[in-house]
């Protein structure tokens, strides 16, 4: 499903999951709070940062604190311009759009935004990506 959040600061422009159509696209759910979803979104970063074929990430943190999402990105040295914070956490609409009470989540979307997987970690975003 198709969303809107506001950018981080005023460098960056507002995210809408419509503008990256035509594009591959990661979609990367995580929380600073959850150890494992925090470590994939690193992991799955610095993948697509590598990858020869041009891959989107987009990377949206559910930390309710604004400055606890800003200090977890610099730690982790994470692309700001790729990652963005909805600081309604778990009563966000997004988070309840793609049902992250069952955990965080990824999905690989293709140029028509169809989700292509699911929950993919850095080796088998390189394999699912190879080929096309």
């Amino acid at each position: 499903p198709d969303f809107t959040l506001p950018s981080m600061t005023e460098v960056y422009t507002p995210l809408s999951l419509r503008s990256f159509q035509g594009e591959y696209v990661l979609l990367s759910f995580w929380a600073a709070y959850d150890a494992r979803s925090r470590e994939r979104n690193v992991q799955l970063n610095r993948a697509v940062a590598q990858m020869e074929k041009p891959i989107k990430m987009v990377s949206i943190s559910f930390d309710e604190y604004r400055s606890v999402f800003c200090e977890t990105i610099q730690r982790d040295q994470l692309n700001p311009s790729i990652c963005w914070v909805d600081v309604h956490g778990q009563n966000s609409p997004i988070y309840k759009r793609y049902r992250l009470n069952r955990g965080f989540k990824n999905f690989l979307l293709d140029p028509q935004g169809v989700i292509i997987a699911k929950n993919v970690d850095a080796e088998e975003l390189a394999s699912l990506t190879s080929g096309r």
